[in-house]
């Protein structure tokens, strides 16, 4: 009888120590898991900071918010920033480790006249060194002790799209000159298109759409040969050729080529209008 007790009391401490190391181990699992899930949290922030453009909705200046008028594109990659501003493009050297940009030297910019005082304000606040930056689904906070920068995820593409042409302006003057008549533009798959007044032009073009650049052949578009365009149509025409940067502002496509600002429209919302 003694014995048996013994033996039942013996098979009850088997059970109790087998259960008290399923719940160690598991803990030390879920604890593992917690580590990894972190981790993998922090990789996530980094790649989603480089995965996708980025575009300046506000910031502050020393205690003084900013509301911007233009649309100021940001694209950060591993070793660099690039900022497209209302006239100029900056690019800085960067390096990123878990939460932090690491602003290495003083941008470089082109040096085409006139940005804004919020651009050159914004320039001044991405000089200070470390930057903390920090991702809630698609907006992006970067922030140091001179102020904080708020982004939106920029995901819009041009491939696809028509658009019609409804004015360009010089870099060096603000004058907006109309366009008199109706120039659509095209882009397809690796073609680019531009109906004229009359005639009808093309070319093949490649797009880098993290930094807003479009790369055409330097030579003049490939043109049907019927009598006679205007004037203003084929300066459109001319304009359309090697390096062009891009940007949709408030449904309107911007494309700046070195000289030049030309702005276009939906083709889709201007025939509704009309």
């Amino acid at each position: 009888m003694c014995i048996h007790k013994f033996s039942t009391f013996l098979f009850l401490l088997c059970i109790i120590a087998f259960s008290c190391n399923n719940k160690t181990n598991n803990l030390s699992n879920n604890n593992d898991k917690g580590n990894i899930t972190g981790e993998n949290n922090t990789i996530t922030n980094k790649t989603k900071l480089l995965e996708t453009p980025w575009h300046i909705t506000n910031f502050t200046f020393e205690g003084k918010s900013y509301e911007l008028n233009s649309y100021y594109l940001f694209n950060i990659e591993e070793n660099s920033i690039g900022l497209s501003l209302d006239v100029n493009n900056c690019g800085f050297s960067c390096s990123i480790s878990n939460n932090f940009i690491n602003i290495k030297e003083a941008p470089m910019c082109t040096e085409k006249c006139c940005d804004s005082n919020e651009a050159l304000l914004l320039t001044k606040l991405l000089q200070q060194g470390k930057l903390n930056y920090r991702i809630d689904n698609k907006k992006l906070m970067i922030s140091n002790s001179l102020g904080s920068i708020d982004l939106k995820a920029y995901n819009k593409t041009i491939i696809g799209t028509e658009w019609i042409a409804n004015s360009y302006t010089y870099l060096k003057g603000n004058k907006e000159i109309k366009f008199e008549k109706e120039y659509i533009l095209i882009f397809e798959n690796e073609r680019i298109r531009l109906k004229l007044d009359v005639n009808n032009c093309h070319n093949s073009y490649t797009i880098d759409e993290n930094k807003f650049i479009i790369e055409l052949p330097s030579s003049n578009m490939g043109c049907t040969r019927k009598c006679c365009d205007s004037k203003e149509g084929e300066l459109l025409m001319l304009n359309l050729q090697g390096r062009i940067s891009y940007k949709i502002v408030a449904e309107k496509l911007v494309l700046q080529t070195n000289n030049k600002k030309i702005v276009f429209s939906k083709l889709e919302d201007y025939n509704n209008n009309e």
